[in-house]
């Protein structure tokens, strides 16, 4: 989803964001589930020997790595198949594809479970006159008599191809982590043959973006065509709300295809991202006027990551950082503080925000989008954001 901006406005005060409750939704049924968090206590990569620091610059190496999914932030626990077997997805707000690793696998990372379409009573491999089929493209997919072979790419360094077929999908009830609602006939990627920068985090990608075969899109009028997340701030133990439907809105722009943006002026809203990316001539404006406002020693970073960088001994407090002004078309998102800069190190708090070289490219990282309810309605093009506290958002 992207969202047309025009420029950076720097506030000492707390402007309000301009929203509008859709209260004809709030009576509609949904269902929750949980994002989990690679560096969370319940995450299966959870290192305890690290410091919240140390996650901190792993997070920030991991955006700067050539491949943007090899590292998953956020995980969504799902089961696939009849009986369902647990699989551990990372979530793509700017990916499509839904995927996972298959047996029997000639190629594939190790991650555990492998899910094995042949102890399923639901799973179906699709012929090539299916809708979803032909929702690949061209350069996709490749055809027999009988099934539909899929081969999908990243950043030409990570791929996965095989069979592309159809399943029962069950979330996991956030309450208590037991099986919930189930949806039938969800087409997916079963890869076989899986390679390239990908790292054992996770056992495929839930795409989360607005083309048809994306999670969202699947479920189309089960959810309305409309989810919402909720991220809690990094020094908070525990894991992420994902629910739909009943959400805020606020226009955005739309564009083609419905993914991936890099158009000038526009801004992708990505989850999977730590930090905000800027074009390198906004970024210079924006930490030129922030440097202006905080009146602190700067230093530099003792991981040599981020560029601005000031002496702190109050956590931050003490540094009056001013509140950053993003003006979108239909309203104004104002980032506190404690979106805009993270300790790096005892005493050193950092701008989290990244420049890109060039005018393309901007992204709204997941430490911006923390403690603020994000709603994205894929039908009417429209994304939300209403400040929130997200360790009291109710499952």
């Amino acid at each position: 989803m992207v969202i047309k901006f025009y420029k950076f406005v720097i506030s000492s005060s707390l402007i309000t964001i301009l929203v509008i409750v859709n209260s004809s939704l709030a009576h509609q049924q949904g269902f929750t589930t949980d994002l989990i968090h690679r560096d969370s206590p319940l995450s299966p990569l959870y290192n305890s020997f690290l410091s919240h620091h140390e996650r901190l610059r792993n997070s920030i190496q991991h955006i700067q790595s050539q491949v943007k999914y090899a590292h998953g932030e956020y995980f969504m626990e799902l089961s696939v198949g009849t009986p369902p077997v647990s699989q551990l997805g990372i979530i793509g707000t700017g990916s499509d594809l839904i995927w996972t690793q298959c047996h029997p696998c000639s190629q594939c990372y190790k991650f555990l479970p492998i899910f094995d379409p042949r102890k399923s009573s639901a799973y179906t491999v699709q012929s090539c006159d299916t809708r979803a089929c032909l929702a690949l493209g061209a350069t996709q997919h490749t055809c027999t008599k009988d099934n539909t072979y899929y081969s999908y790419q990243y950043d030409n360094l990570l791929y996965t191809a095989e069979y592309f077929a159809t399943e029962t999908i069950t979330f996991f009830k956030s309450q208590d982590g037991t099986l919930g609602k189930s949806f039938p006939n969800i087409s997916f990627g079963c890869g076989n043959n899986n390679d390239g920068k990908f790292t054992t985090d996770g056992s495929g990608i839930i795409g989360l973006g607005g083309e048809p075969l994306s999670l969202v899109s699947q479920l189309g009028s089960s959810i309305d065509g409309k989810f919402s997340y909720c991220l809690i701030p990094l020094s908070t133990k525990g894991n992420y709300t994902m629910s739909g439907p009943g959400v805020i809105s606020t226009p955005i722009i739309k564009g083609d295809p419905n993914t991936f943006y890099y158009n000038e002026g526009d801004m992708i809203i990505d989850a999977a991202a730590t930090m905000t990316i800027l074009p390198s001539d906004m970024y210079n404006d924006l930490s030129s006027t922030l440097g202006k406002a905080i009146r602190a020693k700067k230093v530099n970073d003792p991981t040599g990551q981020l560029k601005v960088c000031y002496r702190t001994s109050n956590n931050g407090h003490d540094l009056g950082v001013p509140n950053v002004t993003l003006h979108f078309e239909g309203g104004d998102l104002v980032l506190m503080a404690s979106n805009t800069f993270v300790e790096v190190s005892s005493g050193v708090m950092c701008l989290a925000v990244l420049a890109r070289q060039g005018q393309l490219g901007a992204s709204l990282g997941n430490i911006a989008q923390m403690d603020f309810l994000i709603g994205h309605d894929i039908v009417e093009g429209r994304v939300s954001f209403r400040p929130t506290d997200c360790t009291t958002v109710q499952n």
